[in-house]
């Protein structure tokens, strides 16, 4: 079992320190129609560690995705997570904090179903339409870089790498000539997780998906997240005496 935490932004039992949110992996052996090894959500109190609300991922599958927060056009905050492992399908959904704690389970909006393997890379959130909602950028283990609008939920764009498996997160960056953020991803090709024979580094648009940089292809496979750098280069003006 996993557990994987999250310092919430605000505070929900009011007293006067910020809560905590965390994810309980579960069990991906575990059959889900009659088992309870499955994932949860949880919410503890910051100050006491005392446990506030539980709720079981709604496919009753495992959890490995590290929960994020995000807030939504209209200012509540979102929780993000995703279900599911290498063998087993699984889903990423998005619950408001609010009725997470309220126990509002009905509420839980699907934003992307995989039916063949789970979502375990954490998304990348960034704003890609410039409503300045952060969107979803995720690149899931079955061969899918995807976005999605952060205000509905609706896929933006879709880039498939058949017969490739990402266990790792994006980096943003900006590698073109547009204002719109741009992503990294690592792509492992191969039998499956965890064999596999080569990597393959990318750099797609945040506009379209489109490949920008197809980085030479490493033998050597990881499975550690790209990292981007954001530098300003100063201009220096030679002056004589």
């Amino acid at each position: 079992a996993m557990t994987l935490r999250h310092v919430l932004p605000q505070d929900l039992d009011e007293d006067g320190v910020q809560d905590v949110l965390a994810v309980h992996g579960g069990d991906g052996l575990a059959d889900p129609a009659h088992d309870n090894m499955y994932g949860r959500l949880i919410l503890f109190s910051g100050r006491t560690g005392k446990l506030l609300r539980w709720m079981a991922t709604p496919d009753r599958r495992e959890s490995y995705y590290p929960p994020q927060v995000t807030t939504g056009p209209d200012g509540r905050k979102i929780i993000i997570y995703g279900t599911g492992g290498n063998m087993n399908n699984g889903a990423l959904y998005a619950i408001s904090l609010l009725d997470l704690y309220r126990k509002n389970v009905s509420n839980t909006r699907v934003i992307y179903r995989d039916p063949v393997k789970g979502i375990l890379n954490p998304a990348a959130l960034a704003d890609i339409t410039g409503d300045g909602v952060a969107d979803i950028i995720l690149a899931s283990m079955n061969a899918n870089v995807m976005a999605f609008d952060g205000a509905n939920f609706d896929c933006l764009w879709n880039k498939s790498f058949p017969a490739m498996e990402s266990v790792a997160s994006l980096a943003v960056g900006s590698w073109d000539e547009d204002i719109i953020p741009d992503v990294m991803v690592k792509y492992n090709y191969g039998a499956g997780f965890p064999v596999y024979e080569y990597e393959q580094t990318m750099v797609l648009s945040g506009k379209d998906g489109a490949v920008l940089s197809n980085l030479p292809i490493d033998s050597i496979t990881s499975q550690s997240s790209p990292l981007a750098v954001s530098l300003e280069v100063a201009k220096f003006r030679l002056m004589n005496d």
